[in-house]
């Protein structure tokens, strides 16, 4: 991503495929990243930002970017995670 470039909702570019797949990488980013800034991507700069400590506000700033490089990992909560991993269900 270059630095002059705010990425957000209705960018559509091989820096938004770049974001997407750092989010994922850091576990964020739960859809296939298509390099098309959508909904979902959204909330996982969301996500991001508020990880960070970040104004949230949805878009791929320098600040955003920055914490992507530094690699602001998601919170652990007491709260059940989702995630598209399938996990093999536990015996009996």
């Amino acid at each position: 991503m270059t630095q002059v470039d705010n990425l957000a909702v209705g960018a559509c570019s091989p820096q938004v495929l770049a974001l997407q797949q750092r989010l994922s990488g850091l576990g964020y980013w739960l859809g296939a990243p298509d390099g098309r800034f959508g909904e979902l991507t959204k909330q996982a700069v969301l996500a991001l930002q508020g990880a960070a400590d970040l104004p949230r506000d949805g878009v791929a700033r320098s600040a955003t970017r920055a914490a992507l490089q530094t690699g602001a990992l998601p919170a652990v909560s007491g709260r059940s995670v989702t995630s598209s991993r399938s996990i093999a269900p536990r015996g009996p």
